[in-house]
């Protein structure tokens, strides 16, 4: 007798448990993942013997394509341009007159990578 009148019982301790973990859940908190900031700008300083893009695929996140001038870099750490936007490659300050995988550092001179627009 006493098995059968556990069987109700069993079930009804289940559907309260369950009943009051989703008032538990409902009731907590949770912290947002903080949202990823898109990078508009990179900057690092050359290694002798390197070229630009090899340096920057090393330490960044690149999407980039072939293209007959060489590799045109398309995103940077998941930042793509907008619109008439497009990653510019700055060497020493001034705006690089050979691809990225076309030029050879000699020194540690700056490298700058940023979001132009034309």
């Amino acid at each position: 007798m006493l098995k059968k009148n556990l069987g109700p019982v069993i079930i009804a301790l289940v559907v309260l448990g369950i009943l009051g973990y989703g008032v538990y859940t409902k009731n907590q908190t949770s912290t947002p993942e903080p949202a990823t900031e898109k990078v508009s700008q990179v900057t690092y300083d050359c290694v002798a013997g390197q070229t630009a893009y090899n340096l920057l695929v090393a330490s960044h996140a690149v999407t980039a394509n072939d293209t007959d001038f060489g590799k045109q870099v398309m995103a940077i750490d998941g930042s793509e341009p907008v619109g008439n936007q497009y990653w510019a490659f700055y060497t020493s300050g001034s705006l690089a007159s050979v691809g990225a995988d076309a030029y050879t550092c000699t020194s540690n001179e700056p490298i700058m990578w940023q979001l132009d627009s034309f």
